[in-house]
């Protein structure tokens, strides 16, 4: 009984959190349901996640607060005697019509943003902050908008600027909205974790 009450009074303290954030979210004006319909698809385990984020938008920002990590490079000499080469890139990021999964909070029913798709089509970063740059612009941030298809959970993301090069490690509490502020300009490597799913994407960072 004790269960069922504390969570009673946790959800309604995260609904009114939630209806304060989503005034201030204005790409999904029923953010309320949104997730709450993410909720009630996964709900034990999604409950505690979905507060975490909530939580921290309310006190925070409405875009999330990310962890980067730097780890140390390996110790001894590299595998080869090269360089790495840099990975590939388009000139800018592409922009078209995002996925239909991706679509949820945009009044448009065919919403055009530039976005990235990872390789096997189970997440998108949809870029609100074009050009992405390092260092971050005098005019914009990094914003982008974290969408997966599929699970609901701690999102963990291993970039690398070339093949074997030291990663720059962000840690978000989902795939939601964030900042995505990478040490250099360049072709970056996106290796994702979340909930069970896994994807990889290449992203580019301009120089402001």
């Amino acid at each position: 009984m004790s269960d069922q009450h504390d969570d009673v009074a946790l959800q309604a303290r995260l609904s009114e959190g939630l209806s304060t954030l989503a005034d201030r979210a204005p790409h999904d004006p029923d953010l309320l349901g949104t997730v709450r319909g993410r909720v009630g698809r996964r709900r034990r385990r999604s409950t505690v996640l979905v507060t975490v984020a909530a939580v921290g938008a309310v006190f925070g920002v409405a875009w999330g607060a990310v962890v980067v990590r730097h780890p140390d490079p390996p110790a001894g000499p590299a595998s080869s005697g090269r360089a790495p080469g840099s990975y590939s890139c388009p000139a800018s990021t592409p922009v078209g019509v995002l996925p239909p999964w991706a679509r949820s909070g945009f009044s448009d029913p065919r919403p055009t943003m530039p976005h990235v798709l990872g390789d096997e089509g189970r997440i998108v970063a949809i870029v609100f902050g074009e050009p992405l740059t390092a260092p971050e612009s005098a005019d914009h941030a990094n914003k982008v908008l974290w969408v997966a298809r599929a699970g609901f959970g701690p999102l963990t993301i291993t970039a690398r600027p070339a093949p074997g090069a030291t990663p720059t490690v962000v840690e978000l509490p989902s795939p939601g909205p964030s900042y995505l502020d990478l040490p250099t300009p360049g072709c970056w490597r996106l290796e994702l974790s979340w909930d069970d799913e896994t994807d990889a994407m290449n992203i580019r960072v301009d120089a402001p």
